[in-house]
């Protein structure tokens, strides 16, 4: 079975901003905001502001990515008439352990992770009736999904931690310090009256990614892994939120946390006092009513000293029932998933076998086995978001002056330009996702050559490329956008630069070969992928020329036709 995970957004209904005093803290901070409403009750805080702050992540991750594809209404059970006023997770599925266990995300913006991976322990053991009783590691997914989800320690998209379940996978993890699972949380909790000390003066920083179990573990770290199946939203309509708990389980949730949030006791809470501090991701169990007030039933990372009931809190929810109220429609991101498969092992199929059956089912093309192990090469590829083109890209014309029956039956660089010996040269990304640059600067040398009658025989620096052209263009040896690579070129300029140990250029790639290259065997590969090189504006030592003055700029960049003859002229 596959885990099904879905991101939606809702209403928040709070309450009237109230200003207070700015030089109140404490206890009397909490005695002002009870002074002004009767709804919940604040005391004085059990975490730091400057801790809470770092707990929080930018309010970007509180909206959807473009592009996040909707849940129908219709794809989820139960009339609205049948949605009861009361509802709790805990109570529904008392079997499954992981829906009452608050978590710890200490002084790191992980509650992206923790609110996710919390969901999905819940909708593994819903999914099997309690045969799955597993905690998905919000270790993994915070140090494992890079930039695709966002900034790990800093904040993250809920939708993107599902996808990266969906098409990576997440091993099992407890607690800081359990021997629960494959990778248990490493950042320890930390704070005035903890065990574990202080807490680091700027927060912790985003664990490093790591392909492999603690010790003692009795699972492979692949094998250990759980999978979703798809990610989409679901539409904010408090109803459909509510049928989408009562019939699959918890859903994440992301709104806006402001000052008077962290000093929050019990109650109904509402926005009453202070300025806003950042985003926060956390989980709904549940709904219910309180003194005809309706709410939402939420579990927040904050350990079991905060909030209501070790760990918990209730918030006003969304409605026009409560018209008493000013709302303040906060965009929250609501994650889910529904049906678990989990990984009982992993099957290592002969690669003669496979290599067998490829050249049997085919006479295309012939496969063959090869050294490189299938991590290698996931580690040179990217993200597919990044074979489409960004939106407004100007598409270069089509050639006039050749005609479609002009173009041959057969056509080859090499031999079209024969004094252009870039053309046949062929390079080696190594064990980084810079695949884009490499292509990018390899036919930047050749039509410079080929524009220059082969008398600018260069070959142009994949690594300038890929360390200085920064976020304009992607996230490095995660993968970039081609065109941006292009236009680089013609805004900035790009630098000579060869392969990994050449001389004679400005900026050679600095990221070694690695691993086993058929007859030849370089050191191990690392066991995650290179990281992006540091942008350095300077040659090589040695090199006669400056970074500046060896320079070669583009004139325009702009992208080619689909059609198949149009690419065939522009190749010409």
């Amino acid at each position: 079975m596959k885990l099904l995970s879905l991101i939606a957004l809702v209403p928040l209904t709070t309450a009237l901003f109230v200003p207070g005093p700015k030089n109140l803290k404490g206890q009397a901070l909490a005695d002002y905001i009870n002074s002004r409403q009767s709804l919940w009750r604040a005391e004085s805080p059990k975490i730091s502001l400057t801790s809470v702050k770092k707990r929080l992540m930018d309010v970007k991750y509180t909206k959807h990515p473009e592009g996040v594809k909707m849940l129908e209404a219709h794809t989820l059970p139960n009339a609205a008439d049948d949605i009861p006023d009361e509802f709790d997770a805990r109570t529904q599925w008392p079997q499954c352990q992981s829906i009452s266990t608050i978590r710890d995300q200490s002084d790191c913006g992980s509650c992206w992770a923790f609110a996710g991976t919390e969901v999905m322990s819940d909708r593994i053991c819903i999914a099997t009736n309690g045969e799955k009783q597993i905690y998905v590691s919000d270790d993994d997914l915070l140090s494992c999904c890079g930039k695709t989800c966002g900034d790990g320690c800093d904040g993250g998209w809920p939708i993107e931690a599902f996808n990266y379940w969906k098409n990576t996978g997440i091993v099992s993890g407890g607690r800081f310090g359990s021997k629960d699972g494959c990778r248990p949380y490493e950042l320890s909790p930390c704070g005035k009256n903890s065990p574990y000390g202080e807490c680091p003066d700027d927060g912790y920083d985003t664990p490093k990614c790591k392909h492999q179990c603690q010790k003692g573990y009795d699972k492979n770290y692949d094998a250990d892994k759980t999978h979703g199946k798809t990610s989409y939203a679901v539409p904010g309509a408090v109803a459909t939120v509510q049928r989408e708990i009562m019939a699959r389980g918890p859903v994440e949730v992301a709104f806006t946390v402001y000052e008077d949030f962290y000093s929050y006791k019990s109650g109904v809470y509402s926005h009453t006092w202070g300025d806003a501090l950042g985003g926060h991701a956390v989980r709904i169990l549940g709904w219910g009513r309180e003194n005809g007030i309706p709410f939402w039933l939420v579990a927040n990372s904050w350990s079991e000293t905060w909030g209501e009931n070790g760990g918990y809190f209730r918030i006003v929810r969304g409605t026009n029932e409560y018209l008493k109220m000013r709302s303040l429609l906060v965009a929250l991101a609501l994650v889910a998933a529904s049906y678990a498969f989990v990984a009982q092992k992993t099957i290592h199929p002969d690669p003669q076998a496979i290599v067998n059956k490829i050249n049997a089912g085919q006479n295309l093309w012939k496969a063959a086995v090869k050294a490189k192990p299938i991590e290698n090469i996931k580690k040179k590829l990217m993200d597919v978001k990044y074979t489409q083109l960004p939106a407004g890209t100007p598409e270069h014309p089509e050639i006039t002056t050749i005609k479609d029956d002009d173009v041959p039956d057969s056509f080859d660089a090499r031999t079209a330009w024969p004094n252009c010996q870039n053309i046949g040269f062929i390079r080696d990304q190594s064990d980084c996702g810079s695949c884009w640059a490499f292509g990018a600067a390899e036919a930047m040398s050749d039509r410079t050559c080929i524009q220059s009658n082969g008398n600018v025989n260069v070959k142009l620096s994949a690594d300038d490329i890929l360390s200085c052209c920064g976020n304009k263009c992607g996230y490095g040896c995660e993968g970039g956008y081609p065109i941006e690579a292009w236009n680089f070129w013609v805004k900035t300029g790009t630098c000579t630069g060869g392969q990994f140990g050449d001389t004679t250029t400005c900026r050679p790639y600095e990221i070694p070969p690695c691993g086993n290259h058929g007859n030849i065997t370089y050191p191990d590969c690392p066991d995650e992928e290179y990281p992006t090189p540091a942008c350095t504006k300077k040659c090589v030592d040695g090199y006669p020329t400056s970074y500046i003055d060896d320079k070669h700029f583009g004139k325009t960049a702009a992208a080619v036709s689909k059609k198949v003859a149009a690419i065939q002229k522009e190749i010409m």
